[in-house]
């Protein structure tokens, strides 16, 4: 997984350079359908059964992937950058 954000990531910067971004950012919608998604998966979990776990936040929000590795690979194998709020560089 950490080889799949380093991979994401990296197009992500490339995008910026090759269309002269200042920023990208999730697009709001994008970003609360993920964390709904994200929990309902979560839920049905050993996680959420009320065990202490360093993949709890102090809040109890679980922070975890509740999916294979190659589900978060599929993901992460190309940014869309429709997914993203963007803003050109000036000049």
């Amino acid at each position: 997984m950490i080889e799949a954000q380093t991979r994401y990531a990296v197009q992500a910067i490339q995008a910026m350079r090759r269309r002269r971004l200042d920023f990208i950012d999730v697009r709001p919608e994008v970003q609360d359908a993920f964390g709904a998604e994200l929990a309902r998966k979560l839920r049905r979990t050993v996680w959420a059964t009320g065990c202490s776990s360093w993949y709890k936040t102090p809040e109890g929000e679980l922070v975890t992937w509740p999916g294979f590795t190659f589900d978060y690979w599929l993901r992460t194998r190309r940014i869309d950058l429709r997914r993203y709020e963007v803003r050109a560089a000036p000049g």
